[in-house]
């Protein structure tokens, strides 16, 4: 017989369309029962070695949303990013003593790579002709990213594994709603009555006394200061809704599950024991007890899930839940045979409980007719930022304005009338093209049709295997007995135990991070938020465990944890993106690539199970054993993507890496982030201040913040120096900027000014910064170079950002100091024209402004 035939003989023997039966099952059976005690010692060592990797890195996927991550650019991820490279050298340091190592590179991980390549490009560009340190903390992040994905590719998923790891992620996001709700009815209205109280000791207290001069930006502040929405542990509402619906999807679909098993009887996954008498009635009644507290926990906190997301007002979330419910129920729609009566009755109960959700809400005051009434607004906004998005596109097709680098870059291409300036395009497809142009999109869009395909391809094995009596694909049926594909390697029966450990350090984790980023938690999250989730984790047990041999249980769990599940919340979490935006999150996004990670995994390692026969490792990944199947000598089919490569051959690159990531981005950052903390006031010191400044910006040459807040300090001495130059005051050591003359205040700014030049070349607030500076050395002084400068500064942020109609009032006011009345009449007509066109009040002139601009424009005769 030949060798291909051979091969179409065994793999049809365990092929989805026919119950696996003959010879072949036999000698499988016959070979698996063979005891090798050394082998599988062995085994259970490896497995429990990789387990705690796996642990570890759960820890740090639980930990991720537990801290703000919209700060990204400003290197607020960068710790985490060292822990997930340190965590890769450490992984691939276990493996490297093997002479080959097996692990899982398939096109979707080679995708991954190029977009990361593209990525990188994209960054690199931006460091040379953009802002430099938001690009390079970019890069790092989306470097990142890419070790999460391919690590966890290199475990291998069986069911168990895949749910349990999920359970960590759902329980966290049930701990971080309930803190979302605690925020919004207790910690949230005690600080807006604090701030009423006195406004000014507030603001003095948080840093942001500088508002008190700034009616319009102290407007602006109160209006979102006021605002009922929750945050939770996120610096946007939009970024908590987007982190809640994927796995508040999965809650559903486990507490679906659950309930069904426990409508059935099968609620604690024991079987009594005939011989045991009357225990066994004892032992079924207490496992039903622990079931239905189960099942009140999930949902109770699928409850509190769906009312902080109600809360958070976002429109996008609302339709992406919506969506994610409907293609739940359709993929489960095979469960209810011909009794559809159930599947009305799920429905009618979903819509009561959003509907009691919704009422709840409306009577706590956190949701209004206004939602409603201003989503075509909200579309209205969306479409002017899609727009200039746009037009960024056409004039960086092939790599994009850089990574960090799209709210520099919008300015130029703003709409005239846009509402406000953004940081991200919220279209997470317009943001990948707009930030790493079109090859990126392309391994974006590849990623996502693979992974789409195969949970669409998992589905249908599922419906056929189900219709054949089969819990699963890859999974033993109900009675266990011959008949059935081996089951997938299962991870060590200590594992989940161990995820308990991942989800309880994972809080204090990420309340440790934040305190070395730009938005520090407070240990109240830590104190609402661990109980719960772990009251939820121990609630998903029956939904991980799943272990009840009966006969007739007609609820296969793969409908409710398998590839299609994480496809439903891919889909659910991209729906959210293509509206709200916030790709560029790690929080948020860690979920999609985690998400993506497993579904992928999870399909192919069960594919491979069932059409061998054999389990795809004996514990973990790196087994070079090739069985065969039906004992013919027939070659095993191994899952797809698993490769051999050589052991040391990695390392080198993978310590280059991390040592990199330090010396660009994680040291420079923190040490800089350290040194402005302790920047003292400038008011009480500026000659210290001046000094901490410089130093801050000398361990970090090329962060932009201590430069601007140097220029900040130098505008206090002007006018410090500029008073006692007009009273004619000899300089004194002990007043403020006393030993500090005009010349060097002024070499001090030429000097600032240049290296902003450099270090943001396209960022008009820094163009603008510049300006100020200039034009108040030039009112000390007298100085007709330092006029000219602030014209040039003028000119560059009209350039950058030409719906500022503000720049335009300020260089006419510039053009008037110089003598050129002319030029001066003109930008203030075209200053007066673009602010009646603007309809957004806080995008108008002030009014001081209005009428400045109105006499300089005014026709005088002569002219």
């Amino acid at each position: 017989m030949s060798r291909a035939k051979k091969s179409r003989r065994s793999q049809a023997a365990f092929s989805p369309g026919r119950p696996a039966t003959g010879a072949g099952v036999a000698a499988v059976a016959a070979r698996q029962s063979r005891p090798d005690s050394s082998a599988s010692e062995a085994d259970a060592r490896e497995a429990g070695r990789q387990s705690w990797f796996l642990v570890a890195a759960v820890t740090l996927l639980a930990a991720r949303p537990l801290f703000p991550s919209e700060g990204a650019d400003r290197g607020d991820g960068l710790p985490t990013i060292m822990l997930w490279l340190a965590l890769a050298v450490m992984w691939w340091l276990f493996q490297a003593g093997r002479p080959r190592i097996r692990c899982r590179f398939g096109l979707p991980d080679a995708a991954v790579l190029v977009l990361t390549v593209v990525q990188t490009l994209s960054a690199l560009f931006a460091v040379v002709d953009g802002t430099a340190r938001p690009a390079l903390n970019m890069l790092w992040e989306a470097v990142g990213t890419a070790v999460l994905f391919l690590l966890l590719r290199q475990f291998p998923w069986p069911s168990q594994r895949a749910r349990s790891v999920l359970a960590v992620m759902v329980a966290v996001a049930v701990g971080v709603s309930c803190y979302g709700l605690y925020q919004y009815g207790v910690e949230m209205p005690g600080v807006r009555e604090a701030y009423r109280r006195d406004p000014a000791r507030y603001l003095r207290l948080a840093g942001l006394e500088e508002y008190l001069d700034q009616p319009e930006t102290l407007r602006r502040f109160e209006n979102r200061f006021f605002s009922t929405e929750p945050l939770a542990t996120f610096a946007l509402t939009n970024s908590l809704a987007g982190f809640l619906l994927p796995w508040g999807m999965i809650l559903l679909a486990a507490t679906g599950y659950t309930a069904a098993r426990l409508r059935r009887g099968y609620g604690g996954g024991l079987v009594p024991d005939p011989k045991a008498g009357s225990d066994a009635g004892a032992v079924q009644s207490s496992a039903r007890g622990f079931a239905l507290g189960r099942a009140a926990v999930l949902a109770a906190g699928l409850g509190a899930l769906g009312l902080c997301l109600i809360l958070t007002k976002s429109r996008a979330g609302y339709l992406a839940a919506l969506v994610g419910v409907m293609v739940l129920a359709w993929s489960c729609r095979t469960l209810w045979g011909r009794r559809k009566y159930q599947l009305y009755y799920l429905g009618g109960a979903t819509l009561a409980v959003v509907t009691l959700l919704v009422v709840a809400a409306l009577a706590w005051g956190g949701l209004d007719p206004l939602v409603l009434y201003e989503a075509g607004k909200s579309l209205m906004f969306r479409g002017q930022y899609w727009q200039a998005t746009w037009r960024m596109i056409l004039a960086h097709p092939w790599l994009g304005c850089g990574l960090g680098n799209f709210r520099f870059a919008y300015g130029q291409f703003r709409l005239p009338d846009a509402s406000e300036d953004i940081s991200d395009p919220h279209n997470f497809l317009f943001e990948v093209w707009a930030t790493s142009g079109l090859f990126a999109l392309a391994a974006l869009l590849v990623i996502l049709a693979i992974f789409f395909l195969r949970s669409r391809r998992h589905g249908k094995v599922e419906q056929r295997f189900y219709a054949s009596g089969m819990n699963g694909l890859g999974e033993e049926n109900a009675s266990g007995g011959p008949g059935t594909p081996a089951r997938a390697a299962n991870p060590p029966a200590n594992e989940i135990r161990r995820l308990w450990l991942a989800l309880i350090f994972a809080w204090p984790l990420g309340l440790a991070l934040s305190l070395v980023s730009s938005a520090p938690q407070t240990s109240t999250s830590l104190i609402v938020g661990l109980p719960i989730a772990a009251v939820t984790f121990w609630g998903l047990r029956l939904w991980v465990e799943d272990r009840d041999p009966r006969q007739g249980l007609r609820v296969p769990n793969n409908f409710f944890g398998g590839t299609v599940l994480c496809g439903t919340a891919v889909l659910v979490l991209m729906i959210h993106w293509l509206a709200s935006g916030g790709w560029s999150y790690a929080g948020v996004s860690h979920s999609f690539w985690m998400l993506l990670a497993i579904g992928l995994s999870w399909w192919e390692d069960r594919v491979a199970a069932t059409v061998a026969g054999e389990p795809i490792v004996r514990g973990s990944p790196t087994v070079s054993e090739k069985p065969t199947v039906g004992g013919e000598g027939d070659g095993w089919r191994a899952a797809p993507g698993w490769r051999e490569v050589p052991g040391w051959h990695a390392v080198p690159g993978w310590v280059a890496l991390t040592i990199a990531c330090y010396a660009t981005a994680y040291a420079p950052v923190l040490r800089c982030r350290a040194m402005m903390e302790r920047v003292p006031r400038s008011d009480l010191d500026p000659s210290a201040a001046l000094a901490a400044l410089e130093a801050a910006a000398q361990a970090d040459p090329l962060a932009v913040e201590p430069l601007l807040r140097r220029l900040a300090v130098l505008n206090a001495a002007w006018d410090r120096a500029g008073d006692r130059h007009h009273a004619k005051e000899a300089p004194s050591a002990n007043a403020p900027f006393g030993d500090l003359e005009l010349g060097t205040l002024r070499a001090d700014l030429d000097r600032t000014a240049a290296r902003l030049q450099r270090l943001s070349p396209n960022s008009d607030s820094v163009a603008f910064n510049i300006m100020l500076a200039y034009m108040r050395a030039a009112e000390v002084t007298g100085d007709g170079t330092a006029l000219s400068r602030a014209e040039a500064a003028a000119r560059r942020a009209l350039e950058l950002q030409p719906s500022q109609v503000l720049y335009r009032a300020r260089l006419a006011d510039i053009l008037r100091r110089q003598g050129r009345s002319a030029e001066a009449a003109r930008q203030a007509q075209a200053a007066l024209r673009q602010d009646d066109a603007i309809r957004h009040p806080e995008r108008k002139l002030p009014e001081g402004w209005r009428r400045r601009m109105e006499e300089l424009g005014r026709p005088r005769a002569g002219l």
